[in-house]
Protein backbone atom coordinates (compact mmCIF):
# COMPACT_ATOMS: atom_id res chain seq x y z
CA UNK A 1 0.00 0.00 0.00
CA UNK A 2 1.28 3.09 -0.78
CA UNK A 3 -0.87 6.24 -0.30
CA UNK A 4 0.00 9.98 0.51
CA UNK A 5 -0.18 11.35 4.12
CA UNK A 6 2.03 13.30 6.45
CA UNK A 7 2.17 14.84 9.73
CA UNK A 8 -0.92 17.15 8.93
CA UNK A 9 -3.01 14.35 6.99
CA UNK A 10 -2.47 11.18 8.89
CA UNK A 11 -5.04 9.22 10.07
CA UNK A 12 -5.75 6.08 12.24
CA UNK A 13 -7.33 4.33 9.12
CA UNK A 14 -4.34 5.20 6.80
CA UNK A 15 -1.97 4.79 9.57
CA UNK A 16 -3.54 1.20 10.16
CA UNK A 17 -4.25 0.25 6.40
CA UNK A 18 -0.45 0.99 5.74
CA UNK A 19 0.63 -1.06 8.61
CA UNK A 20 -1.74 -3.90 7.67
CA UNK A 21 -0.52 -4.80 4.25
CA UNK A 22 2.94 -3.31 4.48
CA UNK A 23 4.15 -5.13 8.44
CA UNK A 24 1.71 -7.44 9.52
CA UNK A 25 0.58 -9.35 6.79
CA UNK A 26 4.05 -10.17 5.89
CA UNK A 27 4.63 -10.98 9.91
CA UNK A 28 1.64 -13.27 9.75
CA UNK A 29 3.43 -15.14 6.87
CA UNK A 30 6.77 -15.69 8.01
CA UNK A 31 4.73 -16.84 11.72
CA UNK A 32 2.93 -19.44 9.09
CA UNK A 33 6.32 -20.66 7.72
CA UNK A 34 7.99 -21.13 10.80
CA UNK A 35 4.68 -23.11 12.38
CA UNK A 36 5.00 -25.57 8.96
CA UNK A 37 8.62 -26.15 8.71
CA UNK A 38 9.55 -29.16 9.64
CA UNK A 39 12.37 -29.43 12.68
CA UNK A 40 15.10 -30.31 10.21
CA UNK A 41 13.70 -28.03 7.28
CA UNK A 42 15.36 -24.61 6.13
CA UNK A 43 13.66 -21.67 4.78
CA UNK A 44 14.42 -17.96 3.10
CA UNK A 45 12.27 -14.76 3.35
CA UNK A 46 12.43 -11.62 1.22
CA UNK A 47 11.42 -8.70 2.69
CA UNK A 48 10.83 -5.75 0.04
CA UNK A 49 11.10 -2.72 1.62
CA UNK A 50 11.80 0.55 0.06
CA UNK A 51 15.24 2.66 -0.26
CA UNK A 52 13.40 5.61 1.27
CA UNK A 53 14.58 3.85 4.59
CA UNK A 54 18.02 4.98 3.98
CA UNK A 55 17.22 8.90 3.25
CA UNK A 56 13.66 9.40 5.21
CA UNK A 57 11.43 12.52 4.36
CA UNK A 58 8.24 13.52 5.66
CA UNK A 59 5.98 12.80 2.45
CA UNK A 60 4.20 9.31 2.59
CA UNK A 61 4.43 9.06 6.18
CA UNK A 62 2.26 6.31 7.31
CA UNK A 63 4.14 3.87 4.10
CA UNK A 64 7.59 5.06 5.52
CA UNK A 65 6.54 4.21 8.75
CA UNK A 66 5.32 0.67 7.89
CA UNK A 67 8.63 0.12 5.57
CA UNK A 68 10.45 1.12 9.09
CA UNK A 69 8.42 -1.82 10.75
CA UNK A 70 9.65 -4.22 8.58
CA UNK A 71 12.84 -3.19 9.04
CA UNK A 72 13.18 -3.85 12.02
CA UNK A 73 10.72 -7.21 11.80
CA UNK A 74 13.69 -8.36 8.88
CA UNK A 75 16.56 -7.83 11.53
CA UNK A 76 14.58 -9.22 14.79
CA UNK A 77 13.74 -12.01 12.85
CA UNK A 78 16.83 -12.76 11.59
CA UNK A 79 18.45 -12.87 14.53
CA UNK A 80 15.63 -15.02 15.98
CA UNK A 81 14.70 -17.34 13.40
CA UNK A 82 18.39 -18.46 12.46
CA UNK A 83 19.58 -20.98 11.62
CA UNK A 84 16.63 -22.53 9.86
CA UNK A 85 15.28 -19.62 8.53
CA UNK A 86 17.31 -16.59 6.83
CA UNK A 87 15.41 -13.52 6.39
CA UNK A 88 16.73 -10.20 4.21
CA UNK A 89 15.00 -7.54 2.34
CA UNK A 90 15.58 -5.99 -0.78
CA UNK A 91 14.97 -1.92 -0.66
CA UNK A 92 13.92 -0.74 -4.39
CA UNK A 93 14.40 2.86 -5.64
CA UNK A 94 11.93 4.12 -7.75
CA UNK A 95 10.96 1.09 -10.11
CA UNK A 96 7.18 1.95 -10.99
CA UNK A 97 5.93 5.04 -11.54
CA UNK A 98 3.28 6.19 -8.57
CA UNK A 99 -0.48 6.47 -9.48
CA UNK A 100 -0.11 10.34 -9.26
CA UNK A 101 2.79 10.34 -11.54
CA UNK A 102 3.31 11.37 -14.99
CA UNK A 103 5.38 9.31 -17.87
CA UNK A 104 7.79 12.19 -18.09
CA UNK A 105 8.25 12.65 -14.19
CA UNK A 106 8.64 8.64 -14.12
CA UNK A 107 11.29 8.98 -16.78
CA UNK A 108 12.91 11.46 -14.81
CA UNK A 109 13.09 10.22 -11.59
CA UNK A 110 14.72 6.94 -13.33
CA UNK A 111 17.40 9.23 -14.99
CA UNK A 112 18.18 11.85 -12.26
CA UNK A 113 20.02 8.79 -10.69
CA UNK A 114 24.15 8.26 -9.64
CA UNK A 115 23.24 5.32 -12.45
CA UNK A 116 21.44 7.59 -14.44
CA UNK A 117 18.69 4.81 -15.03
CA UNK A 118 16.44 3.64 -12.65
CA UNK A 119 16.21 -0.12 -11.20
CA UNK A 120 13.71 -2.28 -13.31
CA UNK A 121 11.40 -4.76 -11.85
CA UNK A 122 13.98 -7.60 -12.81
CA UNK A 123 16.61 -6.05 -11.35
CA UNK A 124 14.52 -5.92 -8.10
CA UNK A 125 14.18 -9.47 -9.04
CA UNK A 126 17.57 -10.60 -9.72
CA UNK A 127 18.54 -9.07 -5.97
CA UNK A 128 15.67 -11.26 -4.79
CA UNK A 129 17.26 -14.75 -6.24
CA UNK A 130 20.78 -13.66 -5.05
CA UNK A 131 19.26 -13.29 -1.42
CA UNK A 132 17.68 -16.66 -1.70
CA UNK A 133 20.58 -18.34 -2.88
CA UNK A 134 23.24 -16.80 -0.54
CA UNK A 135 22.93 -19.57 2.65
CA UNK A 136 26.00 -17.32 4.13
CA UNK A 137 23.34 -14.74 4.06
CA UNK A 138 20.91 -13.33 6.52
CA UNK A 139 19.83 -10.08 8.18
CA UNK A 140 20.74 -8.19 5.16
CA UNK A 141 19.32 -5.22 3.73
CA UNK A 142 19.99 -5.01 -0.50
CA UNK A 143 19.41 -1.71 -1.77
CA UNK A 144 18.78 -1.98 -5.50
CA UNK A 145 17.91 1.53 -6.45
CA UNK A 146 20.86 2.45 -8.82
CA UNK A 147 22.15 5.33 -5.89
CA UNK A 148 18.73 6.91 -5.12
CA UNK A 149 19.24 7.10 -1.33
CA UNK A 150 22.03 9.06 -1.71
CA UNK A 151 20.46 11.87 -3.36
CA UNK A 152 18.92 13.48 -0.21
CA UNK A 153 15.47 14.41 -0.98
CA UNK A 154 13.78 17.02 0.91
CA UNK A 155 11.01 15.81 -0.49
CA UNK A 156 9.95 12.39 -1.87
CA UNK A 157 10.66 11.49 -6.05
CA UNK A 158 7.24 12.08 -7.02
CA UNK A 159 7.32 16.07 -5.74
CA UNK A 160 11.02 16.84 -6.74
CA UNK A 161 10.12 15.40 -10.12
CA UNK A 162 6.38 16.18 -11.54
Amino acid sequence: MFVHDDLDSVDTECWDAHMDVNARSPMLMIRALNQQLDDDGRACVVNVLDQKIAEPNPDHLSYTASRYAMLGLTDALARGLAPRIRVNAVAPGHTMPSDDQSEAGFARAQSDTPLGRGPTPEDVADAVSYLMGAEAVTGQVLFVDSGERFLSRARDVLFETE
